[in-house]
């Protein structure tokens, strides 16, 4: 399983929401009511447009994968209302974006609140976290702790690195698929395609040598995934399998999963 960690400002947004509501709210001695609020974040814009954004975010959780948002910001209302009303994100779709912020003392970077995300998303260790963030000490620091980062930059690379890389993921998922088949050249009962459409492998590596596995290990590979996927646990990799060269070697029976 992959986590998209984003960074909010500077990184999504091209001026520091935090620092312009802070700046305001000093200006006016109180704090912003929510319209207010929505007023000042209105005027500003995205790096990159804004539909880019939506467009990065609905392919992400399409594919299967997790987003996280984590941030310094002190406002993470703010942040579902940039998200809602700036990047036109649907109520279903937010909802599936975690979004996480310092509770107390700010943090030295953002692995903490990373890890704060996996565990609220029950993630676990094998998952493979990527971090966009603006911050080149935020980059380092979690690029020492393992985690993989991609520098937001003004100038919106980082959008074009983030679609490139989910480009590449689905590419290999459709080398899956033409390695492996369809599965409607073999059943044609509905929930049975579903089911076998959306059969994860839970192990750590990316599956790319799945070719290789003795038949007993595939067979015992499948036997697992298909007791997580009952359990609802999290899954590491989303894989479809060629039906007809399962039942051929004997791997499972129709009916038993019909």
């Amino acid at each position: 399983m992959i986590l998209f960690a984003f960074d909010f400002d500077l990184t999504i947004t091209s001026k520091h929401v935090h620092n312009t509501i802070r700046k305001k709210e000093g200006e006016i001695y109180r704090s912003l009511d929510d319209k207010e609020k929505l007023k000042l974040i209105k005027k500003i814009s995205t790096i990159g447009k804004a539909k880019h954004w939506k467009k990065i975010f609905k392919k992400i959780i399409k594919q299967k994968y997790h987003i996280g948002i984590v941030s310094f910001n002190a406002y993470p209302d703010v942040i579902s209302l940039y998200l809602k009303e700036v990047l036109k994100l649907d109520k279903k779709t937010i909802q599936k974006i975690t979004i996480m912020t310092p509770s107390g003392t700010l943090p030295e970077n953002k692995n903490g609140l990373i890890e704060e995300v996996l565990k609220e998303k029950n993630l676990g260790n094998g998952t493979e976290v990527i971090l966009i963030d603006d911050s080149m000490e935020n980059k380092k620091d979690a690029e020492a702790a393992g985690i993989k980062t991609i520098l937001a930059k003004e100038d919106g690379s980082h959008l074009r690195q983030v679609q490139s890389l989910l480009k590449g993921l689905r590419n290999k998922l459709k080398q899956f698929d033409a390695n492996w088949g369809s599965t409607e050249t073999i059943y044609d009962d509905p929930k049975e395609l579903k089911f076998l459409d959306n059969l994860v492998i839970n192990i750590k590596d990316t599956c790319a040598d799945i070719h290789s596995l003795e038949q007993q290990d595939l067979r015992d590979l499948l036997k697992m995934s298909m007791e997580l996927t009952e359990k609802r646990s999290i899954m590491i990799f989303y894989l479809r399998v060629h039906t007809k060269h399962c039942c051929s070697h004997g791997l499972f029976e129709k009916k038993k999963y019909s």
